[in-house]
């Protein structure tokens, strides 16, 4: 891979690329042909992010490549998609550790535990983000309201761990015909 990695632009978890990659409706910066030369460009140029997804469709249209690439190749691609996993999986964590923490009217928000929901069903209200999100870990805060049609919020686990993983894990998602948004909390995102 390049000596210079890329910053990260496309998504800002690996399961938000993921997403991408099962949502055919969304229009990927991928052409339509020539999958694995592209993704080896990308990853020649340290293009992290894209060559996850252009390494990824390479496997989904293995079929059509079966004839084209040898097995050696295949094998190469799963090692380069498991690397790529792994890689931007720190990447997405190890940005999220950069917060800071910060305080509001009614106590201390620790940032590092904190993820800041977006772009949720207004049917959602603070019990049902509960639910959603106490399989992460033990959740200490959730803030959750609804404006414009749509909710948005945060939430504070007790672990950071808790956090990163709720990230991972939801960003991305489609609930109730909503694209929600799981992301590291900041200065911008808070309420008060």
């Amino acid at each position: 891979m390049a000596d210079q990695i890329k910053p990260l632009y496309l998504a800002r978890s690996v399961k938000e690329l993921e997403q991408m990659l099962k949502d055919k409706s969304n229009s990927l910066p991928i052409p339509e042909n020539n999958f694995f030369l592209r993704a080896n460009f990308a990853w020649l140029e340290g293009d992290q992010e894209l060559a996850f997804l252009r390494y990824s469709e390479v496997i989904e249209k293995l079929d059509e490549y079966s004839t084209i690439l040898t097995y050696k190749q295949v094998n190469e691609v799963l090692n380069r998609i498991e690397t790529l996993h792994l890689q931007l999986k720190s990447r997405y964590e190890d940005a999220f550790e950069n917060k800071k923490e910060m305080t509001s009217n009614d106590g201390a928000i620790n940032e590092y535990n904190t993820v800041h929901l977006n772009n949720f069903s207004p049917k959602y209200n603070t019990n049902l983000i509960e639910g959603l999100f106490s399989k992460y870990g033990k959740i200490k805060k959730i803030w959750f309201d609804v404006d414009n049609e749509r909710g948005f919020g945060f939430v504070e686990f007790e672990q950071r761990s808790s956090a990163i993983d709720a990230i991972i894990e939801e960003n991305g998602y489609i609930y109730d015909d909503y694209d929600i948004i799981v992301q590291p909390f900041s200065d911008e995102h808070h309420p008060c």
